[in-house]
């Protein structure tokens, strides 16, 4: 399922596999963690009220929810395809 059929959704589905493309999110700062993996902090490109009002994680090729002090919390149902 792509992000735009996500989003017009009229029954959603839980955790539906949906696949983001690069233009569809804005990547605002990476770190290293000690273990070696890599974090980045990402925002939707989205007119959507509720996507735009949350920060996601990008591990790997999953998105993941983040608390109020930027640490992950879940998985989301969004991911990238990685080439």
């Amino acid at each position: 399922m792509t992000l735009t059929q996500y989003l017009k959704q009229k029954d959603p589905i839980r955790m539906p596999d949906v696949i983001v493309k690069n233009s569809e999110y804005i990547i605002t700062n990476t770190r290293t963690l000690r273990n070696g993996e890599v974090q980045k902090t990402v925002y939707f490109k989205t007119t959507n009220s509720l996507l735009q009002s949350i920060e996601y994680c990008l591990i790997g090729g999953s998105f993941y929810a983040v608390d109020r002090d930027g640490n992950t919390k879940n998985r989301s149902c969004f991911r990238i395809l990685i080439r």
